[in-house]
């Protein structure tokens, strides 16, 4: 079986960088199909020269790679403070069955293990 050969004469795809408000209305359309749930697993932080950043989403076309800009909000403002008593109560919190049976020693679990596959002699 012969393999699928590419066509010498297919001319390289063009990398274009666009924001997502300045896409046209067919690759917006065709962005909104690859995405219909959102792109917020799909982001990808880029560099720029000044030490800046962008985030993008990959979309492909048959004669274009886009990196399509989309603004992304981090919340630089989070505060451990805020989520003390989140669940309602102290930070040390109790459950049922948890600690109530003695722990074994690890050096007796390693003797009674040797001991119940030792091989007679």
């Amino acid at each position: 079986m012969a393999a699928k050969k590419k066509a010498d004469n297919a001319a390289p795809k063009v990398g274009r960088i666009v924001s997502y408000d300045k896409l046209d209305n067919a690759i917006k359309k065709l962005f909104d199909e690859k995405y219909p749930d959102g792109y917020e697993d799909f982001a990808i932080r880029y560099p720029k020269p000044n030490g800046d950043f962008f985030y993008a989403i990959p979309l492909d076309t048959p004669t274009d790679h886009y990196l399509v800009k989309v603004d992304v909000k981090i919340d630089l403002t989070y505060d451990v403070d805020d989520d003390k008593g989140f669940f309602g109560g102290d930070d040390d919190v109790e459950v049922d069955g948890v600690n109530e049976t003695p722990s074994t020693d690890v050096d007796d679990l390693a003797d009674s293990l040797a001991d119940e596959f030792t091989d007679p002699a």
